[in-house]
């Protein structure tokens, strides 16, 4: 096959085109020529076509900030919580394993035996008495001592208040138990008639 030859001059341009330089070494008729200004406009572009798929295609980069120093103050505040944590717990601790050890249990009061000594109405509505009872205190605790400071007895009829005696402290050791005579007097207690019938 002949080379075509090259297109004819356009009309439209007044200036001349330069002319293509000639290569130095033969072309075979089976090979294609690309000028380098042609190739340099293809890699060009190419170039930045590749550049454009690399920034679309490389995902993001997220910087770590740098770790900062934590305050000394902060610091001194953990380990204070730290410490009072500890401590509460072991309180804790230490509570529940003497309650166990122990098993407190509360004291014991009953009246085995009660006396009516005297009994005398002003009238209907008024009642004067003397009783005495036997009170029993009774400490079950194996380990504890029981110290009662202050002992107010009190006796009511119904809802109403008929006497009242103070007894002075005393202490009771641990499976102790202890009767007491409490003596009530009793005057001018004012009861309705729906009671005192």
């Amino acid at each position: 096959m002949l080379p075509l030859p090259p297109p004819p001059p356009s009309p439209l341009l007044a200036e001349p085109s330069p002319q293509p330089r000639k290569q130095g070494f033969p072309v075979s008729l089976n090979q294609i020529v690309i000028s380098k200004q042609a190739r340099n406009q293809q890699s060009s572009s190419a170039e930045t076509s590749n550049s454009d798929s690399k920034k679309l295609s490389k995902p993001p980069v997220f910087k770590h900030p740098r770790p900062r120093r934590t305050n000394p103050v902060i610091w001194c505040g953990a380990i204070l919580c730290l410490i009072f944590s500890l401590v509460l717990i072991l309180f804790g601790i230490a509570t529940l394993i003497i309650y166990l050890v122990i098993k407190p249990t509360n004291p014991v009061f009953d009246i085995p035996n009660a006396n009516l000594n005297s009994i005398y109405f002003d009238s209907p509505e008024y009642f004067n008495g003397d009783l005495t009872f036997l009170a029993n205190f009774s400490n079950p605790n194996r380990k504890i001592y029981v110290r009662f400071e202050y002992v107010d007895i009190e006796l009511y009829f119904s809802d109403r208040l008929i006497g009242t005696q103070a007894l002075q402290p005393f202490t009771q050791r641990s499976r102790e138990t202890r009767l007491g005579s409490v003596h009530v007097i009793s005057s001018l207690v004012y009861l309705p008639q729906n009671l005192a019938v």
